[in-house]
C-alpha cells in the first residue's frame, strides 16, 4: 500500500474543477448552481506576524468549516481515485479528505511496487491538470504479508524518491502492521 497526501487540500481545490465533475456526475442543475454560487466571489485575507492583508478575490479553495465543504472536496477527487482504481492491475484506492491510500495485492512485492508507482504516475498527471499538489515527504509504503517468500523490503520510486517500506502505518489513526496483527 503506497500512502499519499494532498497539501492543502482544500486551499488548492479548483472551482471550475468542481462544478465540471459534478455536471459530469450528473448532480441537477439547480443544485450545482447553488454550489457555484457558493464558490462565486470569495475572499479572503492573509494574516501574518505582521498584519493582515487587504481583501482579494480567490478563483480556487474551499472554505473550511462549512458542512458543504467536504463533500465537494470528494467531488474535487473523484477523478482522481477513478484514476487510481484499476481492477485489471488489482488496485484499489481507500481515501479521507486529503489521504488517498492505495492498495494493490499480487503474488510478488516486485509486482506490486511496479503497480503503484505506474497507479502514481496516474495520480501525478491527474494533480497536474487540476492544479493539486502532493505532499511526497508525507509519502510511506507497506508491504502486507506473512509468507516470508516475499521481498518485504521492495521499495517504490515516485518521481526523484525511493520509499522504503515501514513495518506499521497509521490509517486515519489506526496503526496497522505489515503483519496484519
Amino acid at each position: 500500500m503506497l500512502c499519499t497526501d494532498l497539501s492543502g487540500a482544500f486551499d488548492n481545490a479548483s472551482h471550475a474543477r468542481i462544478i465540471d465533475a459534478l455536471r459530469r456526475r450528473r448532480i441537477p442543475r439547480i443544485i450545482t448552481n447553488w454550489i457555484k454560487s457558493f464558490l462565486k466571489d470569495r475572499r479572503t485575507t492573509i494574516k501574518t506576524a505582521e498584519g493582515e492583508s487587504a481583501l482579494f478575490t480567490t478563483e480556487i479553495g474551499i472554505p473550511q468549516g462549512s458542512p458543504i465543504s467536504p463533500i465537494l472536496f470528494l467531488f474535487f477527487i473523484a477523478d482522481l481515485m477513478d484514476t487510481a482504481n484499476n481492477d485489471i492491475q488489482r488496485v484499489s484506492t481507500l481515501g479521507f479528505v486529503d489521504d488517498i491510500n492505495i492498495l494493490t495485492y499480487g503474488y510478488s512485492t516486485e509486482r506490486n511496487c511496479k503497480a503503484l508507482e505506474e497507479t502514481h504516475r496516474k495520480c501525478q498527471q491527474w494533480a497536474d491538470q487540476s492544479g493539486a499538489k502532493f505532499a511526497l515527504e508525507k509519502y510511506e509504503v507497506i508491504h502486507f504479508t506473512r509468507a516470508r517468500s516475499h521481498n518485504k523490503e521492495a521499495t517504490i520510486q515516485v518521481g526523484q524518491l525511493r520509499l522504503e517500506p515501514k513495518e506499521y502505518v497509521r490509517i486515519l489513526g489506526v496503526q496497522v502492521d505489515s503483519k496484519l496483527n
